[in-house]
Parts: C-alpha cells; structure tokens; sequence
C-alpha cells in the first residue's frame, strides 16, 4: 500500500544549547595588574551573557525575542547574525539572513548615499545586478533624491536612518533579523517603517524581533521568547510574553514624574509624558526615602528640554533615556554614575558640552553618537567597557582619555589621530 508523508519543512534558525561568555576586566594597565596582586584582588570575570538559550524559529513565523535591558536580547541577535560566535552549543540557519542591528551599520562617512547604497547591499548579500534593479525603489522609500550624491558624513541621523532601513527591507532575504531600529526618525517614517515590516510578515517571510514597543510586537508577532539574565524562561503566545516583562510594580508619580519601584527597593524614573513643558529638568535623589538608582529607558525622549541636572545616587542612564532631545545643551552626571547604556544622549544635537564622572565603568554603543555640537569629551580611567561606536556620527568631537586606560587602548582602532588626545 502506498504511503504519503507530509514534506519536512526545515526550520529557518536553530540555536542548540546556545552560550556566550565575555571576560570582564578589571585592570589595563601594567601598575593596576601589580596593585590587584598585592591586594588579591581579581583582575578579571566571566560573564555569561547567553545561557543555554535553546529554541527554533520555522518559515513564516514572525517571532520577538524579549526582556529587560542586559538580558542578552541583543547578545542573542549578534550570535544568530554571526557578529559573534557562541562559547558553547550550535546555531544553525537555513536560507539567505538579513541583518539590521543597527541602522546604518556598513556607511563608510566619506562616500555618497548612492555609493553606501551599493556598499552596504553588498555587506548584506546582494549582488550588483540585484542592487541595480532596486536601485530606484531604495532611494524613492527613503526620500533621498536630493541627497543621493552627498556625502552620507553630512546626513543628519534621521536621514541616516531611512537609508539604512530602506537599504535593508528591499534585500532579498528569506529572515529578516530587527533590532530595535526604529527609535529614531519622526512618527512618518516610523510608520511607513510598521506598515514595510507588515507586508514582509504578510508575504510569509520569517521575522525575528527585538522591540521594547509592545504595540509593535502586537502588531508584528504571533510568538514571543522571554530572556533572563541570559536564560530563556519563556516561548510561547506573545501576549503572555508581554505579561511577563511588565514591571511588578506600578507606576507612581512624585512632583508630576513617574517611577516604579524595582525588586530591589529602589526606584527607578520613567517615561516622562509628552506633554512635559519643563525646560529645565531637575530630577529627584530620593522618593519617600527610598533611592533613585536608575533613569528608565526612553525616560526623557523627544522632550523640549533644555537642561537636565541628574542627582546622586543615579547609577544607569538606560536606552534611549534622552535620546533625540534636541534642545538639550548641557548635563549634570552625579559622581554615582556606573553605566550609560545604548543611544542614551543620541542624536542631542545641541549638548556643547558633558563631564562623565570618575567613577563611570560602562559606555554602550551609540551612548553620545549625533551629537553635533559637542567638541571635547574626556574618558574617565575608571571605564572598563567602552562599547564601538559609543561616539559615532561626531566628525568634529575629540575624545580625551588617559596614558594607560582601557580608552586609550581602544580609541587608536577607532578615531582618526585628529579626533583624539591621550592625557598623562
């Protein structure tokens, strides 16, 4: 008797049993090496940013991969892309993958946004004949004919943006791989972003999101994989998902600003309505007695604020916290100050000027890219992670930093001599 068996449909991403660990320093420099071995103090750590993530992804499934900032969403992403390669474990991918972790990312400053048309299509698989034929349709998508021949060192952030994702969503690709792209740009270009990532979905290509905008992930994906602490403790239906990432607490307001409470006892602010009118922006220490420790993601974004004073004992600036505040010209960072995450200041074109305190250890990528007014910025010896591209986008920045420091190691890899000054 004949048989019929259902075809086998391969999975587009496999990770098996997935790590990835980072050694941290704590010394850079011959003089720190010999104090921690007096004192017996380590001079690095292990940290696992991945752990055992284990999961598929099959054809035309539109999946968000989520949780809290330094869960290793991102960490996830550069593994899949091949940015990174793990510590541990397997990942398999079937099919051509297109990557658009950070908009822009392959612009050479100096060349045209015709010629980084054909430069970063290349970077992300396609042929000249492919480019050629979408030539037309990338340029009209990201409304840049006026521009297509200027040099892309003289776009503003936004105009980088467009380009970057149009270049990206007219590839030929069987996965689509987004991470939290869509910050920037106005609510027009957003949109018109939303409604290209919805005929991707509708056309049954598979998609595999990191998005902090849950009506986006609503929109876009059916499933969702919660991280924490590098851990998968969810997959399934996204709206449980959801549930899962959403603060334990609820939100209050103290003197017309919002904050929540974390699991540890501290507070932390957070998003600022659109309606806020203050110019000058001065932040509370301490609520009800309990510490403020952190400035909540996208906190203080696209407001009209001209200056910020930010109070002890802050201890993070999250993604995105002041991003694209244009009219901000000066900060006041606390001493207590540890990390600035992601793209926390991008895009503040009007900051002339900011102190990072003695005492700050981790800078993330894009934390002060676009920001075109500033022309000096010193890198405290204290800093043990500084993250490429943390100063992107500033053609006319120099970054001061110190004989021996972890800055002064990195920095030669990544700015012209001219942008750079290495203080005794």
């Amino acid at each position: 008797m004949r048989k019929t068996f259902e075809p086998v449909v391969e999975p587009n991403i496999i990770f098996d049993h997935v790590s990835k660990q980072f050694r941290i320093k704590h010394v850079h420099s011959l003089k720190q090496r010999v104090m921690s071995a007096l004192k017996r103090q380590p001079i690095a750590e292990e940290f696992l940013a991945v752990n055992d993530l284990s999961f598929e992804v099959r054809p035309g499934e539109s999946v968000a991969l989520m949780g809290r900032n330094g869960s290793g969403k991102s960490t996830a992403l550069k593994l899949l892309s091949g940015v990174l390669r793990p510590t541990k474990g397997g990942i398999y991918t079937y099919g051509r993958i297109v990557g658009l972790l950070e908009v822009g990312a392959g612009f050479h400053p100096d060349l045209t946004g015709r010629e980084n048309i054909y430069l970063n299509a290349a970077i992300l698989g396609m042929s000249r004949a492919e480019t050629d034929a979408r030539f037309d349709d990338i340029v009209e998508f990201a409304e840049l004919h006026d521009f297509i021949d200027t040099e892309v060192k003289k776009y503003s952030s936004g105009m980088y943006a467009r380009l970057g994702f149009s270049i990206a969503v007219h590839a030929e690709f069987d996965v689509l791989i987004v991470d939290e792209v869509l910050a920037v740009g106005d609510a027009e270009f957003r949109q018109k972003c939303n409604e290209r990532l919805a005929e991707i979905q509708a056309s049954g290509k598979t998609m595999f999101i990191v998005s902090h905008s849950a009506g986006q992930v609503k929109k876009l994906c059916d499933r969702g994989i919660v991280l924490d602490h590098g851990r998968k403790i969810f997959d399934g239906p996204v709206d449980t998902a959801l549930e899962l990432i959403k603060p334990k607490a609820n939100t209050r307001i103290a003197g017309g600003l919002p904050y929540r409470e974390l699991s540890s006892g501290e507070l932390e602010f957070q998003k600022l309505p659109e309606s806020t009118g203050t110019a000058h922006l001065n932040l509370y220490g301490s609520v009800e007695g309990k510490p403020v420790v952190s400035i909540g993601s996208y906190a203080c974004a696209k407001l009209p604020i001209e200056s910020a004073h930010i109070p002890e004992p802050v201890r993070t600036i999250d993604m995105g916290a002041f991003l694209q505040c244009t009219q901000l010209t000066e900060v006041s960072l606390p001493s207590t100050l540890r990390i600035i995450s992601n793209g926390a200041f991008r895009g503040c074109s009007k900051l002339s000027s900011v102190v990072l305190p003695e005492g700050l250890e981790i800078i993330r990528t894009r934390a002060f890219a676009s920001c075109g007014s500033l022309k000096s910025i010193t890198v405290p010896r204290s800093v043990t992670t500084l993250e490429e591209g943390a100063f992107a986008a500033n053609p006319n920045l120099v970054v001061k930093c110190y004989e021996g420091s972890l800055a002064a190691e990195l920095l030669p890899k990544r700015l012209p001599a001219s942008r750079l000054e290495v203080l005794k």
